[in-house]
């Protein structure tokens, strides 16, 4: 009986026939975002992420001593039945920092590539050296702004003034998340629209239509309390003194965090 050696793949002729379709839908991408991540360490990571524009506007890295580097700022955070609020006075989102990279889900792989080349070389060369915006990064969370405020609720609004060649500039990046899950257009983006100055340079991010595991967490009388950095992570707790006014829990009324 004749036998027949099965030709090598990498020589059989490949022939186009079509493409597999391989695109996330939103709202996958949403669900597999928020799916492992607790509310607490949302809110938290958004408060991480005021406490690094403080760093980088008052000039001074990160630090665990218990100075007052960071006196003048404040964070402010409202939690209720029905909205979430974090506002803070630590220098905003820039209009550019919006449309290029502050609102983008992961980074570009060579993005990403070039920054771990310019942070090793900088490390090489000065152990204390740091680029941008990662030298002033707390880093205690990293859960990311987006999974956070999707985590919370469904109707969010996050404003930010920043200064512009010394004059304050504002707008408003409005997202209601029903809306945005059925629109299937590519490329997947938000909408910036002008906004009102905030009384100074900063971020508020307000949350309404809570989900409904946020409503229920934030009616529970002891929600607050489980906040208190001091319970989650030792190093925030420090850092967060560094706050004029602290005085270890987010339910104080000092003039560095409070939360109503």
């Amino acid at each position: 009986m004749a036998s027949y050696a099965a030709a090598p793949v990498d020589h059989l002729p490949t022939v186009s026939i079509g493409r597999a379709a391989a695109n996330p839908t939103k709202g996958f991408f949403v669900r597999m975002l928020t799916r492992d991540i607790s509310l607490d360490d949302c809110i938290l990571d958004l408060v991480d992420n005021s406490i690094d524009g403080a760093w980088e506007l008052s000039g001074d890295k990160p630090s665990l001593s218990l100075s007052n580097a960071l006196s003048g700022f404040q964070i402010d955070i409202v939690i209720a039945e029905d909205r979430f609020v974090v506002q803070d006075n630590c220098g905003g989102i820039t209009l550019d920092q919006a449309t290029t990279y502050a609102f983008t889900f992961g980074r570009d792989e060579e993005e990403a590539d070039v920054e771990e080349t310019e942070a090793a070389a900088a490390a090489a060369d000065e152990p204390e050296a740091g680029k941008g915006h990662e030298q002033f990064s707390v880093g205690v969370y990293g859960i990311g702004m987006k999974r956070a405020i999707f985590k919370i609720g469904r109707n969010i609004s996050i404003r930010s003034t920043y200064r512009s060649e010394g004059v304050p500039a504002s707008f408003e990046v409005p997202i209601h998340v029903p809306t945005w899950l059925t629109d299937n257009n590519t490329p997947w983006d938000f909408p910036i629209v002008a906004a009102e100055d905030l009384p100074a340079p900063g971020v508020r991010i307000e949350v309404t239509d809570l989900a409904q595991e946020t409503a229920a967490r934030f009616r529970a009388p002891t929600f607050t309390a489980s906040l208190r950095p001091g319970r989650s992570a030792k190093s925030f707790w420090l850092v967060m003194r560094c706050f004029e006014g602290w005085d270890a829990g987010l339910g104080c009324s000092g003039a560095g965090v409070g939360c109503s």
